[in-house]
């Protein structure tokens, strides 16, 4: 993967050197996921890091759930994207590499000290909804994707009491 588009192998050097490249060009009207595809940068963000693009994500989950990204802490990885400027965080799947140890807790602990609101979307065990409700998570219906989806949400706001 490239750093820059003028690093960029996928169209020629003419182009590159006088910045019309291809890559770019596609770049300046791409979603980020695409961006990166394209140019090889990466964000990364608090607790999920660099968040990967998969293309399985859009063949198995459906168009609707193509902007969901690959993360990894080392002891947690899963589905997200982060939105609205960096102060949201929507998962799709958390998934412990040794479950039982206390990872997801530690994972879900550290989202809501970087971001002022985190969403779970897939809650697959009574475990994961009982973590997310000990730690002030609500249930909610959203839209995502186009299409209305139930999860849980924690919030800043309801955390210190502010009324909505």
């Amino acid at each position: 993967m490239t750093t820059s588009p003028i690093d960029c192998t996928n169209c020629s050097a003419e182009r590159r050197e006088h910045g019309t490249c291809a890559c770019v060009e596609a770049a300046a009207v791409a979603t980020a996921a695409e961006r990166r595809k394209l140019l090889g940068t990466a964000t990364p963000y608090p607790v999920v890091g660099v968040l990967t693009p998969v293309v399985w994500v859009q063949m198995v989950l459906g168009l609707n759930h193509s902007d969901y990204e690959h993360y990894t802490t080392g002891t947690v990885h899963g589905l997200a994207k982060v939105r609205r400027n960096g102060i949201r965080l929507d998962l799709l799947v958390i998934a412990s590499e040794v479950p039982g140890q206390g990872d997801g807790g530690r994972f879900l602990d550290a989202c809501t000290r970087s971001y002022s609101t985190v969403a779970v979307w897939l809650i697959t065990s009574p475990r994961l909804q009982g973590m997310l409700e000990r730690r002030g998570f609500r249930k909610v219906r959203e839209y995502d994707g186009g299409e209305m989806v139930d999860g849980m949400r924690w919030d800043v706001t309801r955390a210190l009491g502010v009324p909505s």
